[in-house]
């Protein structure tokens, strides 16, 4: 093996880890965003349905 082909399959890898290490980030961030989303409107659906109720 070539110290080319060697570097190149490095770099290669080594993208490749940024790439999905970002889109790990990205979907972690997504998902937490829906959840304090899902929450809030949670709690605001329970306060609208309580106070209905009165």
């Amino acid at each position: 093996m070539d110290v080319t082909e060697l570097n190149s399959l490095i770099l290669l890898v080594t993208a490749t880890a940024v790439f999905f290490y970002v889109l790990f980030c990205v979907v972690r961030a997504a998902v937490k965003r829906g959840i304090i989303d899902a929450r809030e409107y949670l709690g605001a659906d329970q306060k609208n349905h309580s106070a209905t109720e009165d």
